[in-house]
């Protein structure tokens, strides 16, 4: 150490040594977390919803109670309008429900079974409730498993018809037929008889759907003051706005439509959170690498002005440019593996808190892990190659006369 190099202590080498590994091993961590979340964002994309939302807009109206104060006025209305959309070239199929999938929007209630006993205590059976018109199914493409779907005989005046998804059929009618079967909600209202059994569709989560059932009125029958129109069209679904508005205005000029967006948008807003964390955690972890890089090259270039003498002493004695290189790798190399290392077990640690942050992807995947080791591996290689490269280049006569 009072040799003529004035290379300092080993324990100032280790400490900028360790900067460089940590800086390495938080690369890594980083790099770890977003190619976890790019992998479960791309299983959550490719979840089945139940429901087809490509080229499907959407539309929310409110009926004002001191226009349509009577039901069956607002039963009216929501045909004609159906029929008025559904009448224009390139409109498929037209649906009102509420409230619709991914809308943000949720109603349940608790229901009774006809010739079911249960305690006071007991608050009963109980699902998701929507309210939907005869073509709702078809707008969202949501397929019949059994029975029939709504038509426009179930009115206001006929028997009360309801129909149930395949998740509440199996949770209250395990080893029985649901079709014949009665419900209503309260203690007082009819008895309405399920006539259909449709498809389960997820309503709000695609990565945590709590699989709850939901059973379905006839918007006609029950004919509520707000709902929202589903227009499936065979082009762009753009070209329903213009067909809802002017189908509203026809019926009633006063009535304002709102939350016009198309059912794929509603579905992609859902991701909006996790795409923005994966945004920044790659922005982070590409910063976190250019980090590393930076602090690697200089750590060698350091060291490089700092062994000027014994790199010409080694050359002198025989060692060739490319072996004075790989001296120089394997150091780097070596920073970078206890980096990495240290990474994963940061990764470990936290493996409890982001297993509950992913989707149908596991907090060790092997794909991840060997892209992410790579690509940090690679990244910090190629910061020792130009400081290798200069070494190399020394000329022996003049390092050993190097102070």
């Amino acid at each position: 150490e009072g040799g003529r190099s004035g290379t300092p202590s080993r324990g100032r080498q280790r400490f900028r040594a360790s900067l460089v590994s940590g800086e390495v091993a938080l690369a890594f961590v980083l790099l770890i977390g977003a190619g976890l979340f790019l992998r479960s964002l791309f299983r959550l994309q490719n979840v089945k919803t139940g429901f087809e939302a490509t080229n499907v807009m959407t539309a929310s109206i409110s009926l004002p109670t001191t226009r349509y104060k009577d039901a069956e006025k607002r039963a009216i209305f929501y045909e004609e309008l159906t029929r008025r959309i559904s009448d224009y070239p390139g409109v498929t199929a037209v649906g009102i429900g509420v409230p619709l999938p991914f809308s943000g929007l949720s109603s349940s209630s608790s229901f009774q079974i006809q010739g079911s006993s249960m305690s006071a205590e007991d608050s009963g059976p109980h699902g998701d409730m929507q309210f939907v018109s005869p073509g709702y199914f078809r707008a969202l493409g949501i397929p019949l498993r059994g029975g029939r779907s709504f038509s426009d005989r179930d009115r206001l005046n006929s028997d009360p018809v309801v129909l149930v998804d395949e998740n509440l059929a199996r949770e209250y009618w395990p080893t029985a037929d649901p079709l014949g079967q009665k419900i209503r909600r309260g203690n007082q209202g009819p008895w309405y008889s399920i006539v259909g059994i449709v498809g389960h569709a997820k309503r709000s989560d695609l990565g945590a759907d709590s699989e709850k059932g939901a059973f379905f009125f006839s918007i006609l029958q029950v004919p509520i003051p707000i709902a929202s129109i589903a227009v499936k069209t065979s082009a762009a679904p753009a070209i329903a706005i213009s067909v809802i508005r002017n189908s509203v205005e026809v019926l009633d000029p006063i009535q304002p439509l709102f939350n016009i967006k198309t059912l794929q948008s509603m579905v992609s807003e859902e991701l909006g959170p996790r795409r923005f964390t994966i945004v920044l955690l790659v922005l982070f972890a590409a910063l976190a690498l250019f980090l590393a890089g930076i602090g690697m090259y200089g750590l060698l270039t350091y060291s490089v002005s700092l062994r000027t003498h014994e790199i010409g002493i080694r050359m002198a004695l025989g060692a060739r440019p490319r072996e004075v290189t790989a001296l120089l790798l394997l150091y780097g190399v070596r920073l970078a593996v206890i980096g990495t290392v240290a990474g994963g077990l940061i990764v470990l640690g936290l493996t409890p808190l982001v297993s509950r942050l992913l989707f149908g992807v596991s907090a060790f995947d092997p794909l991840t892990l060997i892209l992410a080791t790579l690509v940090t591996m690679t990244a910090t290689l190629l910061s020792c190659v130009a400081p290798g490269l200069r070494a190399a280049r020394l000329d022996p006569s003049d390092a050993l006369r190097n102070e």
